[in-house]
Formats: C-alpha cells, structure tokens, sequence
C-alpha cells in the first residue's frame, strides 16, 4: 500500500516510459513487489510470479539494463498495530487477534518462502539479490538516492518518503513494453510536495505505519500543506499537541481561511493520542542499513534453469531451454574467451527502428534468432562480421552498377 491515495495524488505528473529509454542504466527492483503484482493476476499457468520474474528479467538484460533486486526483511515494529488492525479487520467473528498471528505476519513468512523461489531462479540466471534489514523500498530509495541506481521498481508510494528520486511502476511488457514513471523534481516542481511534505501528508492521511485523522480528505490536507513551508511541517504538528499561538485567539474576524484551515484539522488530529506518529517520522527519515555489495552478473546456469523451470513452471526442456539461451548469448559476447557449445551461425541482416545499432543473428541451437549489439558481435564474431559486411558492399555495388 503505502501512503493512502498518494498514487492518485500523483497520478497528474505520471509519465509513461518505454523501457527502452532504461538502456544502459541500474534499477533498483523491490521484488515482493512484481510478487504481489504476479498473485493478483488469474491465470492458468502455475507460480505466475515465477514465470513474470524471469521474462522481465530476461528483457531487462538483454537491454543492458543492471537490476539489483532487494528483498524485505522483517516488518518493522511501528508495523505491527497495523498488522493487528488488519487481522481484526479480516475476523468474521471479532475474536481477539492472536500475538503469534501478528508476530507471524510481520516476519512474512509467506512472502518469504516466494521470495526463496525467486532467489533460486535468479541465481541460475546469474543474478545475485541484496536483502534489506526492514522494508525493501526503503533500501532501493536509498539506493537511488545516493546514486548507486537511477531508479527504482516498486508499487509501494512511501518510497517517495524514504527519499527514492526516480520510481517506475505497473512494468507492462507485450505489447507496450512500457512502465509508469514519476519524479521526485516534477512532484515537488508541479505539485509543491517535497519529501518533507509528503511524510506530512502520510502522517495526516495515513500510512502502513498509521491510520491517518478521521474526517480529513487528500484535498484538504493538501491545500493545508500549500498553504505552509517545509520547515514548518513537523513543527505544527509538534505546535498542535503543545500549544500553538492562535489557541488564544477567540476572536475569529483576527483569523485567516488558513488559520481556520489549520485549526479544523488540529483538532481533528488531537482526538488521535498518538499523533503526530514522531515514531513514524523517524522511520521514513532515517537511513536504512545497507549491505556491502557490487553488482555482477554471472554466468546463466543452464542446466539448473531448465531442470527449474520443468519443476516449478512446468515447461518443457526444449522449451525452457530455447528460452534461456538468448541470455547465455549475451553473457558470453559480454564476457569473451569461455568456452561453449552455443554460438552464433550467421548474421541475417541489420536491426531496424530500435535495433538499428544491432545485428539480427541466428544462433546454432534452436532456431534462435536474437538482436545484438554491433560491438559485441564484432569482438567476438569478427570472421562473420567481415563476411557480412563484406557481402553488403557487394551487394550496393551490384545495386549502383545496374
């Protein structure tokens, strides 16, 4: 979830993407997120999580992306009475919620056993995951936020809150092959939300972490935080629960629409004994735990991925095995000198639109055919490249002599 309604606050700056524009560049990819976006989808095919994970992994590779997927570690605390709220909620009968039900749920067990599943798939695609210590997108948005990636992969609006500068969402491959894409200069530039302010309207709102004031609507709040400076945010909602300057004021031809403004929602919010959520203030503000790493990409591991994908897919060898060689290719033009049964036969003719910096090339092993960068091929085919290029100028001769 996130923020409650910030996607459709947001959604007026949303920018649609090709991930094509994502040549070339790290993301970061919060992967309980492709999980959950996966179960909801009604389909015939078993373990969809499983299958979309290794499509969209595949295509991002073969454009030369870099993912760093990041996995959720435990829920934090400031979790819990959220959890408890929910698993009350879900209860029929209203009995009382169970501790072991609610410490079970915030050490996700669940999602943690398919979180297992896509570890193990994407080894043998030769991709390594970072674990987070507490929420995944609190990892990636400092990730991206100090550079390490330019963007981050997530369906959770608090990442905005934990500091991420770039977010894509709702991944699409056939037949768009597009995400939506948001800014955190555009949201602050179009819509005067900074981070700061965006914690603020969390807080009022509500969040994973709180339910947010009875009684306040997203237009409201928002035209209350219009209506204030950064530096302010936090300390109105300190002034609320203390005391503020215009409690004194009796007289109301002395107060401002802004004054009014405020006041109606102070004393919506002090009915709440846990506002102003300091504890959550101090969650979206501070900086994650982050693990050493360094990204790598290995060699696929064709074996394993085929003897996978006939378990938990229930693929056919030839199938998963025509599926995963593109990838083997392209590790292997990216790393020369490793020895293999799986090569490049023949270039067909040059890429088009997209693909105009690309050979179209067929590969000896089940009629694959691929596009690859002109570079690569040159280093590691030169012999075909010398055919092929030689044979076109023979060809445009042939063509001008007539």
């Amino acid at each position: 979830m996130g923020v409650k309604d910030l996607w459709t606050v947001l959604s007026p700056i949303c920018e649609k993407k090709s991930l094509w524009e994502l040549e070339g560049s790290s993301i970061a990819i919060d992967l309980s997120a492709w999980i959950c976006d996966s179960q909801s989808i009604s389909s015939p095919q078993i373990n969809m999580y499983l299958r979309n994970l290794f499509f969209r992994t595949c295509y991002l590779l073969l454009l030369g992306v870099k993912p760093v997927f990041v996995l959720e570690g435990d829920a934090p605390e400031l979790k819990a009475d959220a959890i408890r709220k929910r698993l009350k909620a879900r209860n029929p009968k209203n009995k009382p919620v169970k501790e072991t039900d609610v410490k079970r749920a915030c050490a996700r067990t669940r999602l943690k056993g398919l979180q297992k599943q896509c570890v193990e798939l994407l080894s043998y695609l030769g991709i390594q995951c970072v674990k987070a210590t507490g929420e995944a997108e609190a990892l990636c948005a400092h990730l991206n936020a100090e550079g390490v990636v330019a963007g981050v992969v997530t369906q959770d609006s608090d990442v905005f809150l934990y500091g991420a500068k770039e977010v894509y969402r709702n991944f699409q491959l056939s037949p768009h092959y597009a995400c939506d894409a948001y800014r955190s200069t555009v949201i602050e530039e179009k819509l005067g939300l900074s981070r700061t302010k965006l914690i603020g309207f969390s807080i009022l709102a509500g969040s994973d972490y709180n339910d947010g004031i009875n009684n306040v609507g997203r237009t409201t709040i928002l035209k209350y935080l219009n209506s204030i400076q950064d530096n302010q945010v936090f300390q109105k909602f300190l002034e609320w629960r203390n005391g503020c300057y215009f409690d004194t004021v009796s007289n109301a031809k002395f107060m401002t629409s802004d004054m009014r403004l405020e006041m109606s929602i102070k004393a919506k919010a002090l009915k709440d004994d846990d506002f102003p959520y300091l504890d959550v203030i101090a969650e979206y503000t501070s900086n994650p735990q982050v693990p050493t790493f360094s990204y790598e990409w290995s060699k696929p591991n064709l074996p394993a991925f085929v003897s996978f994908a006939v378990r938990k897919l229930a693929w056919e060898e030839d199938y998963a095995a025509k599926k995963i060689l593109p990838l083997l290719g392209r590790w292997q033009m990216l790393n020369p000198g490793h020895p293999s049964d799986f090569s490049v036969a023949a270039i067909l003719r040059n890429g088009q639109g997209k693909n105009s910096s690309r050979y179209k090339v067929a590969w000896n092993l089940h009629d694959i055919e691929t596009h690859e960068e002109k570079e690569l091929v040159a280093a590691s085919y030169p012999h075909l490249v010398a055919a092929f290029e030689g044979k076109l100028k023979i060809n445009f001769g042939l063509v001008q002599g007539s």
